[in-house]
């Protein structure tokens, strides 16, 4: 079936009481988006740990890999991770895989997701305010064998 006319796949890491342990929504993630960079084959170490990072934060922030969600991640990452502007946006800027990335996003699903975000943003920020804590940009593979609503009850993240 052609991508474009293909039903959305259901996935069970986005609910917010998934029972699923962080690792198995990794690998849930990862099934369900086979075009991904693997973060074990990223062009330096830096850039491993930044996708391996950046895709954990997916499965907890429940959010998937269409440019819309994406975009949605990016600004949450800001609000509710302990990750700096220049850890997360420079290191990825500077990376091979960021002009991979842009070419593969068509413009107009770019700009309807910027749109989006227009409106998402204060709730994403409202919604990060009342966290409890911080999700961990790094060290969070402490975290892979806790069930998910487990995680997100601890940090008091309410997903989208």
């Amino acid at each position: 079936m052609h991508p474009s006319t293909r039903e959305k796949q259901v996935l069970r890491y986005v609910a917010q009481d998934s029972p699923l342990t962080l690792r198995e929504g990794l690998v849930e993630y990862y099934a369900a988006n086979p075009g991904l960079i693997d973060p074990a084959e990223a062009s330096t170490p830096e850039m491993q740990a930044y996708f391996g990072n950046h895709d954990a934060s997916h499965v907890v922030f429940g959010t998937t890999t269409d440019i819309g969600d994406e975009t949605l991640n990016d600004i949450w990452t800001f609000f509710a991770m302990d990750v700096g502007f220049r850890d997360y946006v420079v290191a990825l800027a500077s990376a091979d895989e960021a002009k991979l990335i842009l070419k593969k996003t068509p413009p107009l699903a770019l700009l309807k997701a910027l749109v989006r975000l227009l409106w998402l943003t204060p709730v994403l920020a409202s919604r990060s305010y009342r966290m409890t804590q911080k999700w961990h940009w790094r060290g969070w593979q402490d975290h892979l064998d806790r069930p998910l609503r487990e995680i997100r009850r601890e940090l008091g993240l309410r997903v989208l």
